[in-house]
Formats: C-alpha cells, sequence, structure tokens
C-alpha cells in the first residue's frame, strides 16, 4: 500500500511516499521529495508539486493528445492592476495565440 505524506517546512512541503509492499516482495520503501516553495517567483515549483501530488494520486489530469486537459496555470488576480508594459505583453502574446489557432484552422479546412 503507497502512504502519501505532506510536511509543511519553513521554504515549502516535504512530500513523503512510503510504499509497504515494494515490488510484492513486502519490502518497506520510502521517498522523500523537498519542494521549495518560498522563493517561487515564476510559480514553477508550486506547478511542478501540484502536477507531481496528482500524478502520486493516480489522477487523470489528460495529455497533449487529449481533446479535455487540466491545465494549471499562472494569471493575474481579480484586483490585481497590471502596468503597461505587462499588458503589452499579454495582448502580443494573446495576438500569437489568435495567429496560431488562425493558422490551425486553415491548415484543417
Amino acid at each position: 500500500m503507497l502512504k502519501i505524506t505532506l510536511m509543511l517546512a519553513d521554504n515549502g512541503v516535504i512530500k513523503t511516499i512510503t510504499d509497504s509492499n515494494h515490488n510484492g516482495a513486502g519490502v518497506k520503501m520510502e521517498w522523500q521529495r523537498v519542494y521549495k516553495l518560498d522563493s517561487d517567483e515564476t510559480h514553477e515549483a508550486k506547478l511542478e508539486f501540484i502536477y507531481d501530488l496528482c500524478e502520486n494520486l493516480g489522477l487523470d489530469l489528460g495529455n497533449e493528445f487529449s481533446n479535455n486537459t487540466l491545465k494549471f496555470n499562472v494569471d493575474w488576480g481579480n484586483e490585481y492592476n497590471p502596468t503597461v508594459e505587462e499588458l503589452e505583453e499579454k495582448v502580443n502574446s494573446m495576438k500569437a495565440e489568435i495567429k496560431l489557432l488562425t493558422q490551425s484552422l486553415k491548415n484543417i479546412k
């Protein structure tokens, strides 16, 4: 049986996975992983922690070939007031995404 334990640390989370019957041989195995989250301004470590935990729990999030995929993304808060540069960057990003979708649509037709 697998047991997943999460412990808070000063700078993040410690995830411990304990397998009481490793390889069906009755051997106890334990793995630990530390996720340093306190200085994670891009949220990459937080997203990695969430994805790893979902994988450990056996949750199906979909994949790159699925039409339904659960994705976690980083965005502004509802009350956040972005700067002009941030708005321009987001507009350019959305224009690029629209261009890719338009090209995909043309390729399908």
